[in-house]
């Protein structure tokens, strides 16, 4: 027996015997799946990016995303351009194969991922997303505590996107304050109030 079935054999024991599961999710679940445009040059990114990768001379989601000399515009067309990709992106192999392999078991996910991928097969009451969810957006600022689903926001965007930009009188904005809106994922003004508490 190679020493990866007998791994295996073990874990599927103790996934059997336990009384209760907490599962630690984070991006090797996705990239095990495919997701890998976040810091691959790959074909979801090169879509993603569109003439930005060439512009900008990044090659990787991520790197291209927080990259300073990108203006709003651009910067909107990328963030449309990636949440779409979610939205559309087929579940994950990793995330049905571990669906069943907790079926009938008492479980909780605790996950760094903002893909949303666990939410495809788990339920929202037994996942907690440390780091956010691109498929909400917060003010940037933050000027008040709550975030909102952006998937029809997303949807009617996405077709204005012209030549990498989304026109500047389209950026979203906060209905508060009138600054823009920003993923609700980890970074400098992720918003931490009742929702993720």
């Amino acid at each position: 027996m190679t020493n990866d079935l007998k791994y295996i054999k073990h874990l599927r024991q103790k996934i059997d015997e336990a009384e209760a599961i907490v599962v630690g999710g984070a991006s090797g679940m996705s990239a095990a799946s495919g997701f890998r445009f976040y810091y691959m040059d790959d074909k979801v990114y090169k879509q993603i990016a569109g003439g930005l990768r060439e512009k900008y001379q990044k090659f990787s989601m991520f790197d291209l995303l927080y990259d300073y000399r990108l203006d709003a515009s651009e910067r909107w067309a990328m963030l449309l351009r990636t949440i779409h990709y979610i939205y559309e992106s087929p579940t994950g192999e990793t995330y049905t194969d571990l669906a069943r392999l907790l079926k009938g078991k008492s479980y909780y996910v605790a996950t760094t991922n903002q893909d949303a991928q666990f939410f495809r097969v788990f339920p929202d009451n037994k996942i907690t997303r440390i780091q956010g969810d691109w498929r909400y957006f917060q003010c940037s600022e933050p000027c008040h505590d709550a975030i909102y689903y952006n998937k029809e926001m997303v949807y009617n965007l996405i077709g204005h996107i012209e030549g990498d930009r989304l026109p500047e009188r389209l950026i979203p904005r906060c209905a508060h304050c009138g600054k823009e809106l920003a993923p609700w994922v980890r970074s400098r003004e992720f918003l931490e109030g009742n929702f993720y508490q």
